[in-house]
């Protein structure tokens, strides 16, 4: 496994974890603690933009970590799902 690889892996892993970790501690406006709406949109498109991102690039170069990669972008949908409907 090269370093890009395992990088990506790592940035994929942390996003997810932080979106899953910050969907419980959202408020029910969806603005995280302490934080504006402004802030909290970006925090929160700063992260999906970065999971999303690095779970497709791992997807496409590394073959070890495809269904890791799969999962990732499955979580991640699955949390932007409420976004759309």
């Amino acid at each position: 496994m090269n370093l890009r690889a395992k990088v990506l892996f790592r940035v994929a892993l942390a996003s997810t974890l932080l979106l899953l970790i910050g969907s419980f501690l959202v408020d029910s406006n969806g603005n995280f603690p302490g934080l504006g709406p402004t802030a909290s949109r970006t925090v929160t498109l700063l992260l999906f933009t970065a999971g999303i991102a690095s779970s497709v690039d791992l997807l496409l170069v590394e073959k070890a970590r495809r269904i890791a990669a799969v999962v990732f972008l499955i979580i991640l949908v699955g949390l932007a799902a409420p976004a759309f409907f």
